[in-house]
């Protein structure tokens, strides 16, 4: 796809509904479904447990060495971690070569019915700013 990725995969019960495992998975429930998310990997598969939507916080007794299986990787991302050189250097690089950072729409958080709606029927990558 255009976009950088082949599809979607809805959960039902925090359960991935795939025929076969996968080589990455973007994780944007977290704790709640990354367990599951790592047994859906191929072998030498990537999962970015990036989200908190699922409103669990940590995994209860998380072991990696039996919880991610073999040949499998977990990595994260978090955007409240700020490193000043590498925020310098991507505001450098968007300036260098002259990146559109604009939000692709903008609603008024009175919108906020209208601007869940566009998320989800949302066919091109970049953010959707609510604003009071």
């Amino acid at each position: 796809m255009q976009l950088g990725y082949d599809g979607f995969v809805l959960d039902q019960d925090k359960k991935l509904k795939l025929d076969q495992p996968v080589d990455r998975i973007f994780d944007l429930v977290g704790a709640a479904t990354a367990l599951d998310s790592m047994n859906n990997l191929k072998p030498f598969g990537i999962a970015s447990i990036t989200g908190d939507m699922g409103g669990v916080w940590d995994i209860d007794h998380f072991d990696p060495v039996t919880a991610i299986p073999n040949d499998r990787y977990m990595t994260s991302f978090a955007s409240y971690v700020i490193n000043e050189k590498q925020l310098n250097d991507l505001l450098q690089l968007i300036t260098d070569k002259n990146v559109d950072v604009h939000p692709v729409k903008t609603f008024s958080l009175k919108q906020l019915p209208e601007a869940h709606e566009f998320l989800e029927n949302q066919t091109k990558p970049g953010k959707v700013v609510i604003l009071p």
